[in-house]
């Protein structure tokens, strides 16, 4: 699969969390996420094709499914969690800033 953006991960302690981005498009998984998908795609015999696989089969295809269906709307990032070995797709919306001149509220 050709390169389709820039790539960055990033990981905060206080989320517990991995960060993505590709293209317009970010998305972060828990922990407990991350290492349901090394469980799934761990298999010492073949190297990381089955992680591949994995992520194209646990990842991929639902994010672009929900994608197609419109589920994310317009989010820029989508959240991945684990609940009842399940990865769950929530698109978080953006943190509007605050603007030159306007005072921090807090």
């Amino acid at each position: 699969m050709p390169h389709a953006g820039p790539r960055t991960a990033t990981s905060s302690a206080r989320e517990r969390s991995r960060s993505f981005r590709i293209a317009l498009l970010s998305f972060s998984l828990t922990v407990e996420a991350l290492g349901y998908l090394i469980d799934q795609g761990f298999n010492p015999d073949f190297g990381a094709r089955p992680l591949k696989r994995a992520i194209e089969r646990l990842v991929e295809d639902p994010l672009s499914e929900g994608l197609l269906r419109g589920e994310f709307k317009e989010a820029k990032h989508i959240h991945i969690s684990l609940k009842d070995k399940h990865l769950l797709f929530e698109p978080v919306e953006e943190k509007k800033e605050v603007g030159a001149g306007e005072p921090k509220k807090g």
